[in-house]
């Protein structure tokens, strides 16, 4: 008689880090979450409070800007990917899966819609509430592209935005979602915690801008726990960045 196999509905993933060894005392479980926060989020949070708004008066260029972002992405992605290669992770399970152009492609757009409209329906309610919804797009409403050419500005741009959109993406979604169930804490907990991590981050925007990263964060990390799919993330995150400059620093004279 044949048994049919089916496969599980949720598998959480094995905590790399644990030790089958009883003999042996378990390492520090919470050293890789420790240097996560120390490479993509604290930096930028102190940047917020420590920096004021005269750090950004006066204009600067667009390949100042860029370049600046690209080195940051550095920062993150490269440790990051390092200390995965150390802890012998299982890449399928942090969402490295073959792209699938076509269908990953047409996620992200779906992704790209419902961000838009989470952050629409969370600023409405905030309105409606009497908050101010200031700071929308003040990092870059004063990087000027007049001395570049376009071709050389939408070339930076499109570097940069993928090498953040890769950045955050790895670090908020595909690891710390993952590290966090692999820990025990439950799907729900992760996707929001890492949300509220990515929109803490983000509080150089305003208030705006933190409440619309919170809806992007939430659904980028809800079709991540649900997925395992990294790609489809981080095109819907480049493609956002890319018309988020593309759009201001039209506005600034670009």
């Amino acid at each position: 008689m044949e048994i049919e196999e089916s496969e599980p509905a949720d598998i959480v993933p094995a905590d790399p880090l644990a030790t089958v060894d009883d003999d042996q005392p378990a390492p520090r479980r919470e050293y890789d979450l420790l240097a996560l926060l120390a490479l993509a989020v604290l930096p930028d949070i102190a940047n917020c409070f420590l920096y004021s708004d005269s750090a950004w008066a006066g204009e600067y260029s667009v390949v100042d800007f860029t370049l600046q972002l690209i080195v940051r992405s550095i920062q993150v992605s490269v440790p990051l990917l390092v200390i995965m290669r150390l802890m012998r992770v299982d890449w399928a399970e942090y969402g490295f899966r073959p792209y699938r152009l076509a269908r990953d492609t047409a996620v992200a757009f779906g992704l790209i819609v419902l961000s838009y409209f989470m952050a629409g329906v969370a600023a409405g309610l905030l309105t409606a509430l009497g908050f101010d919804l200031h700071g929308v797009g003040e990092a870059v409403e004063h990087v000027s592209s007049e001395s570049t050419s376009p071709l050389l500005a939408l070339t930076l741009v499109l570097i940069s935005s993928l090498a953040n959109g890769f950045a955050e993406e790895l670090a908020m979604r595909s690891f710390l979602i993952t590290r966090l169930r692999s820990l025990g804490v439950p799907t729900e907990g992760a996707v929001l915690g890492s949300s509220c991590l990515f929109a803490a981050y983000h509080a150089y925007q305003g208030t705006y801008g933190m409440v619309s990263v919170l809806g992007v964060g939430l659904v980028f990390g809800a079709y991540f726990a649900w997925a395992r799919r990294l790609w489809p993330v981080v095109t819907a995150h480049f493609l956002m960045d890319v018309i988020a400059m593309v759009y201001y620093l039209d506005l600034s004279g670009g």
